[in-house]
């Protein structure tokens, strides 16, 4: 009974193994898009489906020349890509108000204080005033720098000043029919000043 169970389970399971593909082992890329950059550390590979967004967040390091891009399989159609900055900034916030009673002194016509016989203020009345906390929440946003669909080459092409993060973001239209396949976001990085790369 149990070699049948198994042979059921290899036949139930074998299809999916064979309709799965790797996605690391192809290229749809225009050669004429890679330049002298090297993509071994930092490019990714994944399967989608029509209608997916896929975004990567990848550190860019200042020194270094930047060229990203994305490609896919030609069934998937029109994929277009984003370059995000991500910001995030601090800004003063109201946390709580506190009523708490304060003392009303007695004071001269010139505004100053009058003192008794110990040398104390003397306490005339108090009155109700907030004691206003401030303090900070962290707030986020997102600023597109690049979009594949309004510009005039397929790839972002930067020199990095200051190390950052930023977000690659895929979008694979929808379609009619539901389809899916491979797509290489690739991200290429060279040291300024240097001719030496490597795919």
């Amino acid at each position: 009974m149990k070699h049948y169970i198994i042979l059921l389970l290899l036949l139930v399971s074998g299809p999916l193994f064979l309709s799965a593909q790797r996605c690391d082992d192809k290229d749809f890329c225009d050669k004429d898009l890679y330049g002298e950059y090297d993509y071994r550390s930092q490019s990714n590979y994944a399967q989608v489906y029509t209608g997916d967004t896929v975004r990567v967040k990848v550190v860019v390091y200042s020194g270094q020349d930047y060229r990203i891009f994305t490609c896919a399989e030609r069934k998937l159609k029109d994929v277009y890509f984003r370059i995000i900055y991500p910001e995030k900034r601090f800004k003063r916030a109201l946390k709580e108000i506190k009523k708490q009673k304060v003392p009303i002194y007695e004071k001269d016509k010139e505004g100053n204080f009058i003192y008794d016989e110990n040398g104390d203020r003397i306490k005339t009345g108090s009155i109700f005033a907030n004691d206003t906390i401030w303090g900070r929440d962290l707030v986020t946003s997102e600023s597109v720098v690049y979009d594949s669909r309004e510009a005039d080459v397929a790839y972002w092409e930067a020199s990095i000043h200051k190390t950052r993060l930023i977000i690659i973001e895929s979008i694979i239209p929808p379609f009619r029919k539901k389809r899916n396949g491979c797509i290489q976001i690739m991200v290429g990085r060279r040291y300024k000043n240097s001719s030496q790369f490597r795919r």
